[in-house]
């Protein structure tokens, strides 16, 4: 029996990802709406971040963002989210989205999608 609902990714906020991340993004996000799964991602309107959540968001999915307090008047926040959910910093961003999660996924970022990745397969074999 499959108990996975909410998928948590980790990815980059950059928008000089190659084509090749961008396509796969989008494609994923569509994924996601259309098996019924929850999306929990790091809430930005930029990068490999938008094309998962607005993919996912299209396809039907809920779609959840964590930004940190110090972020919350960016531009770069995504409006139309199914729910945002603030947090203090960057790492209990990490952390929440952590524990919201029944899989993770990382698809490519930065050194930030790195320290994600780590930090999880740490907390996970914990």
């Amino acid at each position: 029996m499959n108990n996975i609902q909410t998928l948590t990714v980790y990815l980059g906020s950059s928008g000089h990802a190659r084509p090749v991340f961008k396509e796969a993004a989008t494609a994923f996000g569509q994924i996601i709406g259309a098996q019924g799964y929850q999306l929990v991602y790091g809430g930005m309107d930029a990068g490999l971040m938008v094309r998962v959540a607005l993919a996912a968001l299209d396809a039907g999915a809920h779609v959840t963002g964590v930004i940190p307090r110090k972020l919350k008047d960016s531009e770069r926040i995504l409006t139309n989210l199914s729910e945002t959910v603030m947090v203090e910093d960057l790492w209990d961003r990490k952390k929440r989205m952590f524990l919201m999660a029944d899989a993770i996924i990382s698809l490519p970022g930065g050194f930030g999608t790195v320290d994600e990745d780590m930090e999880v397969l740490y907390w996970g074999n914990l």
